[in-house]
């Protein structure tokens, strides 16, 4: 197997390393009509590429089997039932996992997902790696590679990426920093079905969980970086870090003279926080920009997850449009199961 590659810093192979190799499969007599209907069933069902993805398929020493470890602290490496836990074990030192020979195929796109925790400040990070060749150049690539800091309970982190023609077999790492403790779940990658419920929405990513680089797929965010926060399905956003913050998402696929309903949950301090979720939509009158707000009042939270929403009717004529949450400085303020529907 090649080396670790330098773009990420992967190590040199030490003196822990391990990979397991068992094969399964379906015995030979099943009638005709068993056969039809699994496959009918399996078809329904997004398949899982990682092989062992729960870990519970374990060697005689109680290591997972298809998972390579790398690092100084084999001690550190715990599999339960369900779940790996990786320590780093020093500070300047790190661990890696690693499955490779992902089975991949070129120009399809893909979504890395996990569960992850960690104790406080624990770094991590969790990516798919492969080469290619351009110009005679060999070019590294992946799937987003920057260290994450895991929170004391279960995160869920979504990764889209495209696996490019023409490239090496891929492999999944995953990488803990010094002495962190980082637990990992639910563990998978699946192909990126283009009628899949995420895609026919009017809103893309409404939960913020599909991110690259921590920015979530389909929003733009402006403000500070250490003033967002997304988590299960959430966002926070740190107003009483003393700046206005935005989330925006443009170009919906929206149809003039048509009504839409936008739905949403928030929360915040009641006394000092104020918020605004609305549409905005640009049309050209008579040659020039005409900007046309819908529920653009500042609102105060509920100190309680409140369900909030508003109908607007698409205007014709428009060259931009957007959906945009907006939070005044001086508060905290959350947001989670955002959406945007027809209304029949």
């Amino acid at each position: 197997m090649k080396e670790l590659g330098h773009q990420t810093g992967r190590p040199a192979r030490n003196d822990f390393f391990f990979r397991g190799i068992k094969f399964s499969g379906l015995t030979f007599y099943k009638c005709s009509l068993a056969l039809l209907l699994l496959s009918a069933c399996c078809s329904l069902v997004a398949e899982n590429l990682l092989k062992n993805s729960n870990f519970s398929d374990k060697s005689p020493d109680g290591l997972p089997l298809y998972w390579e470890f790398r690092g100084d602290n084999i001690n550190g490496f715990v599999t339960n039932d369900n779940y790996l836990k990786l320590c780093g074990g020093k500070i300047g030192k790190e661990i890696y996992l690693l499955q490779n020979s992902l089975p991949l195929k070129g120009a399809t796109k893909y979504i890395l997902s996990y569960k992850v925790k960690g104790t406080l400040n624990s770094k991590f990070r969790l990516y798919c790696e492969w080469t290619r060749k351009s110009n005679d150049k060999l070019v590294w690539n992946n799937s987003g590679s920057e260290f994450y800091t895991a929170g004391e309970q279960w995160e869920t982190h979504k990764m889209p990426f495209t696996y490019e023609i023409d490239s090496a077999p891929a492999y999944l790492a995953v990488n803990v920093k010094d002495a962190g403790e980082v637990e990992l779940k639910d563990l998978s990658i699946e192909v990126e079905k283009e009628d899949s419920p995420d895609n026919s929405k009017l809103l893309v990513n409404g939960n913020f969980e599909i991110r690259t680089n921590n920015i979530p797929l389909g929003w733009e965010f402006r403000g500070g970086k250490e003033s967002v926060v997304y988590k299960d399905g959430e966002v926070l956003l740190k107003g009483a870090n003393g700046q206005d913050l935005w989330l925006i998402q443009h170009k919906l696929p929206l149809q003039p003279g048509v009504s839409y309903n936008v739905s949403y949950e928030a929360k915040g301090q009641p006394s000092t926080g104020e918020y605004r979720v609305y549409f905005e939509a640009i049309q050209v009158i008579n040659g020039k920009d005409d900007w046309k707000p819908f529920a653009a009042d500042f609102k105060h939270p509920s100190a309680q997850w409140e369900k909030k929403s508003f109908v607007f009717t698409y205007p014709d004529k428009v060259k931009a449009c957007y959906l945009v949450i907006h939070v005044k400085s001086g508060a905290d303020m959350e947001f989670r199961n955002i959406d945007v529907n027809l209304v029949k």
